[in-house]
């Protein structure tokens, strides 16, 4: 499901394309398929530090956000949860689902 999901979202990742099409695209197919996706965590754009704005969510709206412009260099990270979207960070500061 996470590389389907990663497929979706290269195809959206095209100049012009907003980052609300990018992330809708992962949102979309995901819950489509009864699962959710991580809200808390997203992927980046890599510049001079390796987290860098934009936050790309798994989620969003497509049309919305900033335009894709020639040059960016975005970690694109799709998530995806059975159960709920929901998380608890442990002690060991890795994450879980909390179902």
């Amino acid at each position: 499901m996470t590389e389907e999901a990663l497929n979706k979202r290269l195809e959206k990742a095209r100049l012009g394309n907003h980052l609300g099409d990018v992330s809708a695209a992962v949102q979309e197919h995901v819950e489509g398929n009864g699962f959710s996706v991580v809200r808390e965590f997203v992927g980046h754009g890599i510049g001079q530090e390796l987290h860098e704005e934009p936050q790309i969510p798994n989620f969003g709206l497509p049309g919305h956000g900033p335009a894709l412009k020639d040059g960016m260099v975005l970690a694109i990270e799709p998530m995806v949860n059975a159960g709920t979207h929901q998380l608890r960070v442990l002690d060991d500061h890795w994450t879980r689902s909390d179902r």
